[in-house]
């Protein structure tokens, strides 16, 4: 089968950290961004850009990545990797906001790494099982 539905389980853990990574990215911006300078704070070079060229722009190159990331999880045989990768890559990249924050920032990124830590297990495991029903199921 070409397209794998049933991959769209990897992604609500990436997707939801993906979005909580953007949220703070763009509540991490200074004043001088939302006043029109293109002042930005932001690590990743490529977002960086986008976001020098307006949040309109940023959100576009967001949905073209969920997009991407989407794509990738129907079209691959197995893509725990790609779910992996993109959900320790928006962790870490959300925890880096967190860290700034004055109250609790440092235990609030660490209980993101815990949160997405549960998210990854969980849909490993989840997928595991509906991998090996399903195998069982062919056998008779």
């Amino acid at each position: 089968m070409l397209f794998r539905l049933r991959h769209l389980r990897f992604l609500p853990t990436p997707l939801a950290l993906c979005l909580l990574d953007y949220a703070l990215t763009l509540h991490g911006q200074p004043a001088a961004y939302w006043g029109g300078d293109s002042a930005v704070s932001e690590l990743s070079p490529e977002t960086r850009r986008l976001l020098a060229n307006g949040v309109l722009a940023s959100a576009a190159g967001l949905a073209l990545w969920i997009a991407v990331v989407i794509g990738l999880l129907l079209l691959l045989p197995r893509p725990a990797a790609l779910f992996v990768a993109v959900t320790i890559g928006h962790t870490v990249g959300a925890t880096t906001w967190l860290w700034n924050w004055p109250a609790g920032g440092y235990q609030a990124g660490l209980w993101l790494c815990l949160t997405a830590a549960l998210g990854l297990v969980t849909t490993i495991i989840w997928d595991e099982r509906t991998r090996l029903e399903a195998d069982a199921g062919s056998e008779c």
